[in-house]
């Protein structure tokens, strides 16, 4: 029987239920065992309904993906993929790895790590004012359910946020003072400014504190 192209056995199981499996697979066991699992059966002349022994091969299911994938290369035993942004050729550690799909091998994206940068800033220009208004509109349909989520996800995560902060701190510590060292010096007289108005607030509201409890008799005229 053919399916899209390939030679298919189908059977009938004790059920009466129709079952079905790829001829170049059953030859391939016939001859050489049973298949491991994550492998797939090759054909080298491309020819899929070619079913020879001698057609057949077993690889991975990662070399039987990159081998029938135009952007990959497999160089000196290390892949290499083209990114789709730039054109250049480069080794797959300059690529963010992803799940394809339902198979139990990876890939990787089709942008190298500066091109998706650019990629994703662009496109987030191009829709701001369309998924901010997307978000306002679901903000006004359900805004007591998305606080009370806001609010249970800090509750839940503040742990592991310290956590982070804390180890962040201690491995950056260096590039952390010299960093604040930098805005103060840099925003000297604009926060010498915040400190005087933080003062003269925070007098203000003690002289008042101190008016309301002793409020002082006012003289009268004669």
């Amino acid at each position: 029987m053919n399916y899209q192209g390939r030679n298919v056995r189908r059977w009938f199981d004790k059920d009466k239920r129709q079952r079905g499996r790829m001829e170049a697979r059953v030859i391939w066991e016939k001859y050489n065992g049973t298949i491991p699992e994550g492998f797939h059966i090759h054909h080298k002349d491309g020819n899929v309904k070619n079913d020879s022994i001698e057609n057949l091969e077993m690889l991975s299911a990662r070399d039987h993906f990159l081998l029938h994938r135009k952007c990959y290369q497999i160089v000196d035993g290390k892949i290499i993929r083209q990114c789709f942004m730039c054109k250049k050729w480069m080794d797959v550690s300059n690529f963010r790895e992803r799940r394809q799909g339902k198979f139990k091998y990876f890939c990787w994206e089709r942008f190298c790590f500066p091109c998706e940068k650019k990629y994703h800033q662009a496109y987030a220009e191009k829709n701001r004012g369309r998924t901010n208004e997307r978000a306002r509109l679901r903000y006004r349909e359900n805004p007591g359910k998305i606080l009370a989520y806001l609010k249970d996800y800090r509750k839940r995560n503040r742990a592991r946020r310290s956590e982070i902060g804390k180890l962040y701190r201690k491995k950056n510590r260096e590039k952390i003072l010299a960093y604040r060292r930098a805005y103060i010096e840099k925003n000297r007289e604009k926060i010498n400014m915040k400190k005087r108005l933080a003062y003269q607030n925070a007098m203000m509201v003690i002289k008042k504190q101190a008016w309301s409890r002793n409020p002082q008799p006012q003289e009268s005229g004669r």
